[in-house]
């Protein structure tokens, strides 16, 4: 498998995934406008060591499209550039389970989202990975 797809492994799916991610009261919230992250980081027990979802609700977009243009935006800004989390998760034997939430009520542009998405895995790594070194 390419490194930089974003396959199946590499997805949250399913209610007992997603219930465990957001049930969890050890989990962090991270907002870095307008995306908000709920961050899940345990032991490993899995071959792949970093999972995430994207959630766009209905309330913000009523169009698909325009929550689904949100979702690739999310998405690929997160293929991009979450190498450097994935491998520090791998080295501490660690499984990041992450979901960006979508809270604004308007689309930004590809590059803003990007740089949201940096700020938020900079902000996971310091707090999630690097404390527990």
């Amino acid at each position: 498998m390419n490194d930089n797809r974003l396959g199946k492994k590499r997805r949250i799916k399913g209610l007992n995934d997603t219930q465990r991610l957001f049930n969890n009261d050890n989990a962090l919230h991270v907002k870095a406008f307008p995306i908000k992250a709920v961050v899940n980081a345990i032991d490993n027990n899995d071959t792949e060591p970093l999972r995430m979802m994207v959630s766009v609700g209905k309330r913000h977009f009523k169009h698909a499209t325009d929550r689904n243009r949100v979702k690739r935006q999310i998405r690929e800004a997160f293929r991009k550039n979450c190498q450097q989390l994935r491998e520090k998760a791998k080295q501490q034997g660690k499984n990041i389970d992450v979901a960006f939430i979508w809270m604004a009520d308007n689309i930004f542009t590809t590059d803003n989202v990007e740089k949201k998405i940096i700020k938020l895995l900079e902000i996971i790594i310091d707090k999630c990975l690097t404390n527990n070194v």
